[in-house]
């Protein structure tokens, strides 16, 4: 059984995507470009060469991408595993536009 997948991930200069959770957990590997992720309400910055994880199912996400260079990121994922035992779980995050709200 795979228990670990790998994939690459680029975003749009200014992109913001809608908040989701799920029950793999994801190390990021930013390969280049800058912006910052909203993890369980609390902003992480992030930029070139920066490694950042997202936990499962509790740390809800969303990333923004911010400057004219498009932004790749390189996530690993514990999802094979959880998909092949019939566990993966995903679902948006419905309030507040899709957004997830910064805590205070």
């Amino acid at each position: 059984m795979q228990t670990i997948g790998a994939s690459m991930q680029m975003l749009r200069a200014g992109e913001s995507t809608r908040a989701h959770r799920h029950t793999g957990s994801f190390i990021y590997q930013v390969a280049k470009g800058r912006g910052h992720s909203i993890i369980d309400g609390k902003r992480f910055d992030w930029k070139e060469r920066d490694i950042f994880c997202v936990p499962a199912w509790p740390g809800t996400s969303t990333s923004t991408v911010r400057r004219r260079r498009r932004p790749a990121c390189s996530p690993s994922t514990t999802c094979r595993c959880d998909a092949s035992a019939r566990l993966y779980r995903e679902e948006a995050f419905g309030d507040n536009g899709g957004r997830q709200p910064l805590a205070s």
